[in-house]
């Protein structure tokens, strides 16, 4: 019976309990674990560096992101590892993530604009404004004569721009929608709000064709101009972010191999405390046993003639 249960029992340490005690059958346990790092304390000898692998990539996964193992220490046979938790594209910062989201976004609503004002321009309304009154294309074969017009809008074009003018409107909402809440609403809104009040002038004959498709065309700048300064801030303001949270990455790393070399630095001190604390016992010990007794000792003689005698001792 004692032999089965030596047995049983060796099968179980060698199998690996990941709810025991690491060193004692236990797989692995967790020392540290966020969003960006995981750290085990595992023994290789009952598949330990396996479980953690796989614990690591559980945990990391939860974020969206692949483990990676970086830092790597042990204690004797016993393993420490560390692992970071990023994304499919490497280490991706929130700052990256945002404005990845607002550039598709604001993507998203100026193509939505673009493509409705396109459709529009194709319609037949469109065909005969762009034929009579704006310049809606770079391709726009009559463009250079629109810009040149010095004739105002009659009373038939006046009509036809205004329905253009309702249609058009629909197209911005796209735009508006995407650059509400961010630092493109203010550019958005201005260039809109002077495009209308110049379309207000072009309706009410206080300016020519030729005028106001030149404005329109000095408005594209600005606004273009406009935006790209928003761009620019945003982008600085972003890789600041960026660059603080690597930062932050960085030293969250360097507390943690401190963290860890300090643990080592206390536990070998602690073994060798230990070992000389056992040493000291040991010679305690050994001092306070009694000393062996002493066994007695016989001797027999055998005389062989004269003067001749053979002793043994035992």
């Amino acid at each position: 019976m004692k032999y089965l249960i030596a047995t049983s029992l060796s099968i179980a340490v060698l199998s690996g309990c990941a709810g025991g005690p690491v060193g004692w059958g236990g797989t692995h346990e967790v020392l540290q674990a966020n969003d960006k790092f995981v750290t085990y304390r595992y023994d290789p000898l009952v598949g330990g560096r396996s479980s953690a692998a796989n614990a690591a990539s559980a945990h990391c996964s939860g974020y969206g992101k692949t483990a990676i193992p970086t830092m790597r220490g042990n204690e004797g046979i016993i393993q420490i590892q560390t692992y970071e938790c990023r994304s499919p594209q490497g280490s991706t910062t929130i700052a990256e993530v945002k404005s990845q989201e607002l550039s598709n976004k604001m993507k998203s609503g100026f193509e939505g604009t673009r493509q409705c004002t396109n459709d529009l321009v194709n319609s037949s309304t469109g065909q005969q404004v762009t034929k009579f009154i704006l310049v809606m294309t770079e391709d726009q074969s009559n463009k250079f004569d629109l810009f040149g017009s010095k004739a105002k809008v009659n009373e038939q074009q006046r009509k036809l721009l205004r329905e253009f003018l309702g249609e058009q409107a629909k197209c911005r909402k796209q735009l508006v929608d995407a650059a509400a809440g961010t630092a493109y609403a203010v550019p958005v809104a201005k260039r809109y709000a002077e495009s209308d009040a110049l379309y207000a002038k072009l309706l009410t004959g206080q300016i020519s064709i030729g005028e106001a498709n030149l404005s329109r065309e000095q408005l594209r700048i600005q606004s273009s101009q406009e935006m790209a300064a928003v761009a620019k801030s945003l982008d600085d303001s972003f890789r600041q972010s960026h660059n603080s949270e690597i930062a932050q990455d960085d030293e969250s790393r360097r507390r943690l191999a401190e963290a860890y070399r300090a643990n080592q630095q206390a536990q070998q001190q602690q073994q060798i405390i230990n070992q000389n604390q056992q040493i000291i016992n040991n010679q305690v010990i050994q001092n306070m046993k009694p000393p062996a007794p002493k066994t007695p000792v016989q001797t027999n003689c055998t005389n062989f003639g004269a003067g001749m005698i053979s002793c043994t001792s035992y």
